[in-house]
């Protein structure tokens, strides 16, 4: 993974231990989104996923994510962000029904996001245009959802596609402007001097 990234992430867990996260009572962790509103993430129910790290994931959005109104979207997010704690089905690529990495097994796609980031000429996998969808009041009951990742890389097309080639992806195009308005907005660098940065799809 990209030198930097370290202090990167000692710098976002810093920015998470002083983030005001308050408590409504002990079931319930709210995020204020003033002047528009505010999401609430219950902790306890009959949920498959991990609330608390589906909070912890939630108050990332809110800080990286552009805002507009109560809802965040367009964040990145590492891939130990996005699927830590996932268990559900459909929260990324929901669209693939028949490809060898099944879309009721999200362990398994952050497997294979995460080898195909340790790939020589691979130098990160970022996910992407991260989508949360709140119940009336603001509520947060399932896990936000994403079709994208964004990789640092210096391969040819060839060379990525055939990495990406069992996940089946819809697409893999160079990435565009608003992709690097995001890494930015979110905290993460531009591809340095001799890399690139592809956007990959499921559609």
């Amino acid at each position: 993974m990209r030198t930097g990234l370290a202090l990167l992430a000692a710098l976002a867990a810093a920015a998470c231990a002083s983030h005001d996260r308050p408590a409504l009572d002990s079931t319930t962790l709210r995020y204020d989104r003033a002047p528009h509103g505010h999401l609430d993430v219950p902790l306890l129910g009959d949920f498959q996923d991990d609330r608390r790290q589906l909070a912890d994931l939630v108050r990332i959005l809110c800080e990286r994510g552009t805002d507009e109104g109560v809802v965040p979207y367009r964040a990145v997010c590492t891939l130990e962000e996005f699927f830590t704690g996932l268990r559900s089905t459909g929260a990324f690529a929901a669209n693939v029904f028949d490809g060898p990495v099944p879309r009721e097994r999200p362990d398994l796609w952050f497997q294979r996001l995460a080898a195909i980031r340790g790939h020589a000429g691979v130098t990160d996998v970022l996910v992407w245009n991260i989508e949360l969808e709140p119940f009336e009041g603001g509520v947060i009951l399932d896990w936000p959802y994403s079709d994208s990742v964004l990789v640092y890389t210096t391969l040819p097309d060839s060379e990525l596609a055939e990495l990406f080639e069992e996940l089946r992806p819809s697409e893999i195009m160079a990435a565009r402007k608003d992709h690097l308005e995001d890494l930015q907005h979110s905290g993460f660098p531009e591809p340095s001097d001799g890399e690139r940065l592809a956007w990959v799809w499921w559609d």
